[in-house]
């Protein structure tokens, strides 16, 4: 086996025919074609073949959550699928959540998609929230003193964008999806689903700035209620009491309508108050529900 080390082109190929001769004192051997190898390299098929090159990239990747309600306790579900093996220990960056969410834990779970967390409880990471500070693209003079259209020093006009920032990530092999899940409790006023961008950094592979796709699932009754750290404030949107008698001594039957602009799940407590000024004995009293009455 004769070994070269060479550096790969900053830029995608396909693999390269490779010839090799001979020449010694007393005989030559003619330049002959070699046969790529087939084996796969960091999970790609043919990987191993002379000169081929092509970018690392996360072919699939989206975020969801499970709660859309504001304050609510939100789990963000990140799933991820790359056309290469990734191994552990990189860190995962995202961006464009904005700052109105709180961390819940400073760990998240991490698994293939079909495993469950039980099964393999050691794969978790740290995650945390920094503000880092952004760069001006151009560092001329020019635009040191035009920063973002400012005519004071970048010192003094900080830009800052927060991130999260997904430490100690499990290893990901190619062309199977991985979840990483991150507990969040929601901000207690209402906002739109967020655009986010994810980034990579691994011992050797790098990826920038990839766009995430958002959940498009129902949640509690709301179409795109999944969307990234999408919130909305529950309330009704219809609530009207009325009666079926108002005769002196007479049986009467007390209908409060209601709708909300959620779905409540089965167990819900509602509590009706005020039910003050009747005859009836003792504190109980039958209750009805009648959905889409």
């Amino acid at each position: 086996v004769a070994e070269v080390r060479v550096r790969n082109p900053k830029r995608a190929q396909a693999a390269r025919v490779v010839s090799v001769s001979y020449e010694g004192r007393e005989f030559v051997i003619e330049g002959r074609a070699t046969e790529g190898s087939s084996e796969a390299a960091h999970g790609l098929d043919g990987g191993s073949s002379p000169f081929f090159v092509t970018f690392p990239s996360i072919s699939s990747v989206r975020l969801g959550q499970s709660c859309p309600l504001a304050g609510c306790n939100n789990l963000l579900s990140l799933t991820i699928k790359s056309n290469v093996h990734l191994s552990a220990g990189g860190n995962i960056s995202l961006t464009g959540l904005g700052k109105g969410f709180q961390l819940s834990s400073d760990r998240f779970s991490f698994r293939r998609v079909g495993d469950s967390v039980e099964q393999d409880p050691q794969v978790e990471g740290k995650v945390e929230v920094v503000d880092v500070e952004l760069k001006a693209k151009d560092t001329t003079s020019t635009s040191w003193f035009t920063w973002f259209g400012s005519s004071k020093p970048p010192s003094q006009n900080r830009q800052t964008e927060t991130v999260v920032a997904l430490r100690e990530f499990g290893s990901v092999v190619a062309g199977v999806e991985h979840v990483a899940e991150v507990r969040v409790r929601n901000p207690m006023s209402a906002q739109a689903t967020k655009q986010v961008k994810m980034s990579y950094e691994g011992e050797q592979i790098h990826i920038e700035g990839q766009p995430v796709q958002g959940s498009t699932e129902t949640a509690f009754g709301i179409a795109g209620g999944a969307a990234p750290l999408f919130v909305l404030v529950s309330e009704w949107t219809l609530a009207v009491a009325g009666q079926s008698s108002f005769l002196p001594g007479a049986a009467n039957t007390i209908s409060v309508t209601l709708r909300a602009n959620v779905e409540l799940p089965a167990g819900s407590v509602v509590e009706v108050s005020g039910l003050v000024g009747s005859e009836t004995a003792g504190g109980a009293a039958e209750v009805v529900s009648v959905p889409g009455a």
